[in-house]
């Protein structure tokens, strides 16, 4: 009042030293008695942090922001519970984020946000307690990485739960999650997950992060029916387009085949074939180009219907096979399962096509020669004599040994221009046999003879 403002200040510290609730002066008396007494003192404390405080903006020193902080600790120490405490505690926390003491500013907004009242001023320190410990992790080294970022999680989740309502609830999170995630702690990212779902209004893209979080987590403790629920409902998601769409419905394609696989080793054959179909039919993208899991689980499926003795679906599971993946490597064993089935189901003619094919890929002599026959004798089973008689040509033809096989063939194809009536193909084949057998030295049996 005399108009001396440069003596303020030591006018306050030195009243502060006189009348702090923990100086002597107080020994034997109560505060409540002495209202003006501690007035005085909470402005004096006040004026002096919010001082020091613009002083340390100012200068950007060490010294400023220490003596700031020392005059807030002060505060909060005498004056905790006053109706100034967590505008104070909160600007304590905002000097020691200026000053990158991050973790520290973080206790701070924790404190200021959740000690008092549920305010606005709460709400915006309780994000700031985020971003203080987002801002940690970017100093860390790699090893202390992962533990900071659960604290960031942990804020994040305790923002959410606390102010669902406030603009930053739902980034936040999610991006903690996200990023949790992504270092390998998949179980803290799936736990906040579902809590990620339950905040209003939650667009498309967080809601499509926790989905993917909670089907990825399942999946990798073999949850499997869990992963494909969260699949399923990513995958209802317009915003999913191109590669990220394709991803999600591989993802779903393997948590379907995953379950047919618990299926067929639990007993279950006929819940495995129907989560093989699926699994096959999962991924809408899958091509003959790439065709990920839908080759392997539209195989299986057929595997097991044909252990189940199932014909005509193992035969339509087959072709459906052989018709999207033309070049898998694969494809030479579903030809030969497929003549299989075809003949266990009775359809000769398709088996001996299919035999035929068989032949035409096989990777060994042995395989080509039983093939061979197997496909020429079931033309002459079907009565189809054209084709028997070509299929034995081939035989005739293609496999010299061994000697007794192949003049069965000839025997064959002798009986067939008999049948027929061509005389002048039944003495050839004729000779054929008579000569094979001059020929055959220590080959020669009884029945060449």
């Amino acid at each position: 009042e005399g108009g001396f403002p440069s003596q303020v200040l030591e006018a306050q510290k030195a009243y502060v030293r006189l009348y702090d609730l923990r100086s002597p002066f107080w020994r034997g008396r109560n505060p409540a008695e002495h209202p003006a007494v501690v007035a005085q003192l909470e402005s004096s404390l006040r004026d002096l942090a919010r001082h020091y405080h613009a002083q340390a903006q100012k200068t950007k020193d060490d010294g400023d922001y220490a003596a700031a902080g020392d005059w807030y600790q002060r505060y909060l120490t005498n004056f905790n519970t006053h109706a100034r405490a967590q505008e104070m505690r909160f600007l304590y926390a905002e000097l020691l984020y200026e000053h990158e003491q991050f973790v520290a500013a973080a206790e701070q907004y924790s404190q200021a946000a959740y000690a008092y009242t549920r305010n606005a001023r709460a709400a915006e320190a309780a994000y700031a307690a985020v971003l203080s410990l987002e801002n940690h992790v970017k100093h860390v080294t790699d090893d202390q990485r992962l533990p900071w970022r659960r604290q960031v999680l942990a804020a994040a989740r305790r923002l959410a739960s606390e102010f669902p309502q406030h603009p930053q609830a739902v980034p936040a999170l999610t991006y903690s999650a996200q990023q949790a995630f992504e270092l390998g702690d998949g179980e803290a990212a799936a736990d906040a997950a579902p809590q990620l779902l339950t905040l209003k209004p939650l667009g498309p893209e967080p809601r499509l992060t926790a989905l993917t979080i909670i089907g990825h987590t399942a999946f990798d403790r073999e949850d499997f029916g869990g992963a494909e629920a969260a699949y399923r409902d990513a995958l209802s998601l317009p915003i999913l387009t191109g590669d990220k769409r394709r991803r999600i419905a591989e993802r779903l394609a393997a948590s379907l085949y995953k379950q047919g696989e618990q299926r067929r080793e639990g007993g279950d054959r006929d819940g495995a074939v129907a989560a093989f179909l699926l699994a096959a039919q999962a991924n809408p993208h899958s091509s003959a180009a790439e065709p990920g899991i839908a080759a392997t689980a539209q195989f299986d499926a057929a595997a097991v219907l044909i252990e189940l003795e199932r014909w005509p679906e193992a035969i339509e599971a087959l072709e459906t096979f052989r018709q999207r993946f033309p070049k898998h490597p694969q494809q030479p064993e579903v030809t030969r399962r497929l003549a299989a089935a075809y003949l266990a189901a009775g359809r000769t003619e398709a088996a001996a096509h299919a035999y035929l094919q068989v032949a035409d890929e096989a990777a060994t002599p042995e395989l080509r020669r039983a093939a061979l026959w197997q496909a020429a004798e079931l033309y002459r089973q079907a009565g189809l004599s054209n084709a028997a008689r070509a299929g034995f040509v081939r035989y005739v033809e293609e496999v010299p040994a061994p000697l007794g096989q192949r003049v069965e063939a000839t025997q064959q194809l002798l009986e067939l221009a008999l049948e027929t009536g061509d005389q002048r193909a039944a003495r050839r084949w004729r000779q054929a046999i008579v000569d094979a057998d001059a020929k055959a030295g220590p080959e020669r049996t009884e029945r060449t003879r």
